[in-house]
């Protein structure tokens, strides 16, 4: 987003969101506190023992709430923009959670072959994870969850549907979402896929 200072030159911040606390400057990399309760609505969702894998963690907000409110074997978060994964290992460091979540600092396509198969995998990049989809689905466990955002104009199952056929995926449509507004007809969608 764009942003005009008011008073000061600091851009860098410290937000809070259940409990856990994330540094940040908004004006170099994207947070939003907005989707704070879509957040807890996924991480909710892990079951003790999941290993889970963030794509496009940013600064970490899902990384670390998982960590931090369940039980899980193990959080992989990947960042390929290198200031968002700095904040996302500082972030780590400082909400105690370095024993749970290990970072990754680059293009999720050239890191994800030797990570193995996830329980839970994250997508929250709604404007392009349908070029990831195939990677997600390549690792995911038999009876793991893909948490898939999208914007959609429409019918969301219409939409998952003809998605999901285009990119040759045999996956569960499963239930849909609304996790806010891009625009006033463009919603932002989480989609929970699993294996048919």
């Amino acid at each position: 987003g764009e942003y005009r200072k008011l008073t000061g030159d600091k851009t860098e911040t410290v937000h809070t969101e259940h409990g856990c606390t994330f540094k940040v400057d908004p004006t170099r990399v994207y947070y939003s506190e907005r989707y704070s309760s879509e957040r807890e609505r996924v991480i909710s969702q892990i079951k003790p023992g999941e290993r889970v894998l963030v794509m496009f963690a940013g600064v970490g907000p899902f990384a670390v709430m998982a960590a931090k409110q369940r039980d899980p074997e193990e959080v992989v978060a990947v960042e390929k923009n290198p200031v968002a994964a700095d904040y996302l290992e500082e972030n780590i460091e400082m909400n105690s959670v370095s024993d749970t979540v290990s970072s990754i600092k680059g293009d999720v396509r050239e890191v994800m072959e030797d990570l193995g198969e996830f329980d839970r995998i994250i997508m929250p990049l709604p404007g392009a994870a349908n070029r990831f989809l195939d990677l997600a689905s390549e690792h995911l466990s038999s009876e793991g969850h893909i948490h898939y955002y999208r914007f959609v104009e429409g019918d969301y199952m219409e939409f998952i549907e003809t998605e999901l056929e285009e990119l040759g995926l045999d996956l569960d449509a499963g239930e849909a979402y609304n996790a806010g507004e891009k625009s006033p007809s463009e919603d932002r969608v989480c989609f929970n896929l699993a294996r048919k």
